[in-house]
């Protein structure tokens, strides 16, 4: 379990009572924290250039199933002998034949794929959808980055899998009351006042405090605290206009079930806004592309 931390800055003042509430429901939400440190040091490890290869070993032998699944995909790929349980040693040798880029992937298919799960194992249904939304946009936001060539790919992931995070950790962590505040918004009373009437905080301090909790940059953390506000850092709005849309994409397909050609004239401005360097053919395959790689992922879940 991962221990809270205290952000002084954000919870200058609240009373103990509204702390220990928070860091509960974190607790209580905990397996949907599990993992997500641990990739980003992955990511990152790969991403720094002068990081010794036995730091970036270490980080993944702490996910042992992702380091079970590189190992198992070397195997097939370069056809290699039989290799035993993953070692340090077989480890480097497997990241040394895969390369960084893969190995990068092949953490975030990891990070997708234990959501998937997790959207499968929650009985409430718009709790599994949420879930299921978080990987879709995660890989999503991606995507549009690497055609907008921003140079901060994995904060786009990041910030698209967490884009809802408040909203799942009250969820998993506390059934009851996320079921109360779904029943305050059908009635008309904004996110932000009902989460705020349950519990003494908003959903942007619920959001901030996991996101800390795990070292986010303090980008990510902008976008997804203060995204669906419009609020922002002027630095941070390429950023948010991306994990914006995406999420935008992924609510219109999975929950209103429009096609892609749908979405691209029902928001063509927000399109223009992202300035993409690619016609509507190539978004169009490239999300299509993103959509296949999803429903493998699903599959496999």
């Amino acid at each position: 379990m991962n221990p809270t931390t205290k952000d002084a800055t954000l919870f200058l003042g609240r009373s103990a009572e509204l702390e220990a509430k928070l860091g509960k429901l974190l607790e209580k939400a905990n397996q949907f924290n599990t993992e997500q440190s641990k990739i980003l040091e992955i990511i990152n490890r790969v991403n720094d250039f002068n990081s010794l290869k036995a730091e970036l070993t270490e980080s993944v032998i702490k996910v042992e199933n992702l380091a079970k699944k590189l190992i198992h995909k070397t195997k097939n790929k370069q056809q290699l002998k039989k290799l035993p349980s993953a070692n340090e040693k077989d480890l480097t040798k497997t990241i040394q034949i895969l390369g960084y880029d893969i190995v990068s992937q092949e953490a975030e298919n990891y990070l997708v794929s234990e959501f998937l799960e997790l959207a499968n194992q929650v009985k409430n249904r718009d709790l599994k959808k949420l879930i299921k939304n978080s990987a879709w946009t995660a890989l999503i936001a991606k995507g549009i980055a690497e055609m907008l060539d921003y140079p901060e790919l994995s904060d786009a992931f990041f910030a698209g899998f967490n884009y809802n995070i408040a909203t799942i950790l009250i969820g998993l962590g506390d059934n009851r009351s996320y079921g109360e505040i779904k029943q305050m918004t059908n009635k008309g009373m904004d996110t932000i006042s009902s989460t705020e009437a349950i519990f003494g905080f908003s959903p942007s301090e619920i959001a901030k405090r996991f996101l800390l909790n795990n070292k986010f940059n303090e980008s990510v953390v902008d976008v997804v605290c203060y995204g669906h506000e419009h609020r922002n850092k002027e630095e941070n709005k390429v950023l948010a206009h991306i994990v914006h849309y995406a999420n935008a994409i992924v609510h219109s397909i999975n929950e209103d079930k429009k096609s892609i050609a749908e979405i691209w004239g029902a928001s063509r401005s927000h399109f223009d806004d992202l300035n993409l360097k690619a016609n509507f053919n190539d978004w169009s395959r490239e999300i299509k592309l993103i959509f296949f790689k999803l429903i493998k992922l699903e599959n496999e879940v």
